[in-house]
């Protein structure tokens, strides 16, 4: 299991992120933090309590993240997150297709 860091072990003490769109609470904290349950942090220091008041153009921000965006890698890392995120929202898309479709041919048989 991956110890957490304390304040004085990380590089960087807090990163300022201006939220894109398709950006959540869940995927910054898989982001900056390595751990997406980790979204009630980035909530907490910025005043929220739910994670749809997180929008798009707002600047959050992110306390002794793990993951430092000056670093060459971190840009990679945001491509390979949002890729698993599409991966994800497509299967989901694609389970909600199926489950229409079976409702549909339930409704057919009953109509019959």
């Amino acid at each position: 299991m991956k110890r957490t860091k304390t304040p004085q072990e990380h590089r960087i003490r807090m990163v300022r992120h201006i939220v894109l769109e398709d950006e959540t609470a869940w995927f910054l904290a898989e982001l900056y933090y390595g751990k997406g349950s980790d979204y009630k942090k980035i909530l907490k220091e910025n005043g929220f309590s739910r994670p749809n008041e997180v929008v798009v153009g707002q600047v959050l921000k992110i306390k002794y993240p793990n993951y430092d965006p000056e670093d060459v890698a971190f840009n990679e890392r945001i491509k390979i997150l949002k890729k698993k995120r599409l991966q994800a929202l497509g299967a989901k898309n694609r389970l909600d297709l199926g489950v229409a479709k079976i409702r549909k041919k339930d409704s057919q048989k009953a109509e019959k």
